[in-house]
């Protein structure tokens, strides 16, 4: 990759590097990820220069020079935001919320590895960028309102979530009898049986969680399917209390072999 190529995509996270540098995980329009050294980007200098380079901005950038086939780290030295939150950081609990955001799909985007991964064409992981994308975008536009809660907007991610990743539950059948799940049924997301049950059908230990927790998650089943149908900039009447987003994040971590533990910004939601 000798040649300039201007890149766009969102800015995951980013750590200090040497005196003036930082080193950001990107998420591509397309879905990959890069790791990248922003030469400069920490500002300052004698004109002491802000840096443009803020977690969930959308960066435009150009990579120069020789890399290795498996790009490890690229490096740039030009970039700008081509769009950045205005409300968010004013809102502690939404600005960590974003962090969440950023860290869910640092976990689950595919580090690109070649220069097919990083072409706009490739749109296999397209979903990936959609979703932070609109996330971002709605939070900063509620963030600063009166009607603005966390858990809501927690829960109407984490379904969206479920849904790019592919492990959206079946929301309409019980997973262990095959009944229809009825409006007003207590049924429960059970990570281990891959979807929504009736209480009888729940193992020990995880009815014994229901009961400690008070939860019977009434009507969930049909607002993850309301919302699943619903484009992410429409969706306004929905509810979720932090012990349903517990139950989504556990869910979705089940499939993908991973634990809410390995999150380290979920904590600070709670």
């Amino acid at each position: 990759m000798s040649s300039k190529n201007t890149i766009e995509g969102i800015l995951l996270n980013k750590i200090p590097f040497k005196e003036k540098n930082i080193i950001g995980h990107i998420l591509l329009r397309n879905g990959h990820k890069l790791s990248v050294v922003f030469y400069g980007g920490q500002g300052g200098g004698k004109r002491h220069i802000g840096s443009t380079l803020q977690v969930g901005y959308l960066i435009s950038f150009s990579v120069t020079g020789n890399h290795k086939q498996n790009f490890e780290m690229l490096g740039s030295t030009e970039y700008r935001e081509k769009w950045y939150h205005s409300s968010i950081t004013d809102n502690i609990r939404a600005f960590y919320l974003m962090c969440f955001f950023n860290e869910t799909l640092d976990k689950f985007s595919p580090l690109a590895t070649t220069p097919h991964d990083m072409d706009e064409k490739n749109s296999e992981q397209e979903g990936l960028f959609r979703l932070l994308s609109n996330a971002i975008f709605r939070l900063n536009k509620i963030s600063s309102s009166e009607n603005y809660k966390t858990s809501r907007e927690l829960g109407v991610f984490l379904t969206k979530a479920m849904v790019e990743l592919g492990v959206f539950p079946n929301t309409r059948n019980c997973e262990v009898s095959g009944e229809s799940l009825k409006e007003n049924d207590a049924v429960y997301l059970s990570a281990e049986k891959g979807g929504f049950v009736h209480f009888h059908f729940l193992e020990p230990e995880e009815k014994r969680l229901v009961d400690k927790e008070e939860s019977k998650f009434s009507g969930l089943h049909r607002r993850l399917e309301a919302i699943s149908k619903t484009k992410y900039s429409d969706i306004t009447d929905q509810s979720f209390s932090m012990t349903e987003c517990h139950e989504l994040l556990k869910f979705i971590c089940y499939q993908q072999h991973l634990s809410p533990t390995d999150f380290k910004t979920f904590s600070a939601l709670i």
